[in-house]
């Protein structure tokens, strides 16, 4: 049952900063959230705890007409509770509002619990793009229908 205290909202730089220097979040790519991306939280009100964050760009929107999902991530122990689907929805509505046609994310073939929850949301799979990654993993690109 999602918490009524729990609100998605844009980042403040306060945000980035407990990001970034909370022990619970000791792997986030600083560069990804420093280039003009756009982060959100979902914050627990309540707790005044940062419950996770997505990273999504609208940077190539006029030219390829679609949005990107860059970085999704929830605190282990406040998985499964709609935080990620909550903060989807919102950057999903945030880019068709932009005038997205649709909205991409790569994520690992090997991660079958994110390619789950993404098809639990309407993402359908493409093919698995071989990339460089650092453990050797392809990403599948996982786009969402058209908006309408």
């Amino acid at each position: 049952m999602e918490s009524p205290y729990v609100v998605v909202r844009d980042a403040t730089p306060v945000d980035l900063f407990k990001i970034l220097m909370d022990a619970i979040f000791p792997n986030v790519d600083v560069k990804t959230l420093a280039n003009g991306k756009i982060l959100q939280v979902a914050e627990d009100k309540l707790l005044g705890v940062i419950l996770g964050f997505i990273v999504f760009d609208n940077g190539e929107l006029k030219r390829t007409g679609y949005g990107h999902i860059t970085s999704l991530f929830i605190n282990r122990i406040f998985q499964r509770k709609g935080h990620a689907t909550r903060l989807v929805t919102n950057a999903e509505m945030d880019l068709d509002k932009q005038g997205a046609a649709y909205v991409s994310v790569s994520v690992q073939t090997t991660d079958t619990e994110a390619l789950l929850f993404f098809k639990k949301m309407g993402y359908e799979q493409e093919e698995a793009v071989t990339s460089n990654n650092i453990d050797g993993n392809n990403d599948a690109n996982v786009v969402t229908p058209t908006f309408v």
